[in-house]
């Protein structure tokens, strides 16, 4: 009898607890406000297009001046190249342009002095005191020698334009920054090592750029995206425990859709502006580099625990009373 009493005294026990914890889970959830969001993928980009570093040319590597993630100031030395090969052709081609310039001078002093006799031989064959002979071995010979000339100043002219060729190579060999910013994908940092004619050396993103998170947004989320909207964004390159969430605002949504050519997937893409402040919020051995990928949570509301539980019941109804 007594076993039975305090058996029922624990179940009343237990039930007043079970219905004390859910009346203050309903409350809870009645009032507790949830965000709603859209989540969506994507990685860190630019707001601009970084500026590619490369060379005519190419040429090997004698000195690098930068490292990666360096900030530079325009005109600033990145890359030093052999200059070797380009100093023995400009000494070449001076050597050329001192020979044809002597050979140049003689030529002319010849035709000089070959116009002179052709003159005196023409005075003399009009008194008859000399042949025809003479006259015109003196033509030709003036001839041959004003072509030779002519040749040499072609040549000249040849030479000089290869020596300015070589001299603006010689001035890039140093290849300088073309604007202020910060290294990123510097591929050649061994001495010695060969650069390929136009090929990428590393970029430059220009100081006045800043860093954006751009993610794609399902389709049938995106009619409940509006510019302006606060959007949480997470660095998944980092455990999220080690790793506070970034608050940006939802700053352009695309027009047109997109499609991921490796899986078929539809997309539009949002762009969301992180602001500075929120990013001195990261640890010094943090960096954003663009590519690095993210996941945006996009608020798109607040609704109560209750009316997110309540909403599948809700839409089934109104789906049944539709069909009916």
């Amino acid at each position: 009898m007594k076993n039975n009493i305090e058996q029922k005294t624990y179940l009343t026990l237990a039930t007043k607890i079970i219905i004390g914890f859910l009346l203050c889970f309903f409350i809870w959830a009645a009032f507790a406000p949830i965000n709603s969001s859209v989540v969506a993928n994507g990685e860190i980009i630019l707001t601009s297009n970084k500026k590619t570093i490369s060379h005519l040319e190419g040429g090997i590597v004698a000195e690098v001046k930068v490292s990666e993630g360096q900030f530079v100031e325009e005109g600033q030395d990145l890359i030093v190249l052999d200059t070797v090969q380009v100093k023995a052709k400009i000494s070449q081609v001076l050597e050329g342009i001192r020979g044809s310039e002597f050979q140049k001078s003689a030529t002319e002093k010849r035709i000089s002095a070959l116009k002179n006799e052709l003159h005196t031989v023409n005075e003399l064959l009009k008194n008859s005191n000399t042949s025809l002979t003479r006259k015109f071995d003196l033509q030709k010979q003036l001839h041959e020698a004003e072509g030779k000339l002519g040749e040499l100043i072609s040549n000249i002219a040849s030479l000089q334009s290869e020596h300015k060729a070589a001299l603006d190579t010689l001035e890039r060999s140093v290849i300088k920054a073309p604007t202020s910013g910060v290294i990123m994908d510097l591929k050649h940092q061994t001495i010695g090592g060969v650069i390929a004619p136009a090929s990428e050396i590393m970029f430059i993103v220009p100081k006045d750029d800043h860093l954006i998170a751009e993610v794609m947004v399902n389709p049938a989320d995106i009619d409940l995206l509006t510019k302006g909207m606060t959007a949480k964004v997470q660095l998944t390159a980092y455990k999220a425990r080690l790793m506070p969430k970034l608050d940006g605002k939802l700053e352009t949504i695309s027009g047109d859709s997109f499609k991921n050519e490796m899986n078929g997937q539809v997309y539009f893409k949002a762009r969301i502006e992180i602001p500075d402040a929120e990013l001195k919020k990261l640890k010094e051995d943090v960096k954003l580099t663009p590519g690095m990928p993210v996941t945006a949570f996009i608020i798109t509301g607040s609704r109560t625990m209750l009316q997110y539980l309540l909403t599948p019941i809700k839409e089934s109804a109104y789906k049944a009373f539709r069909e009916e």
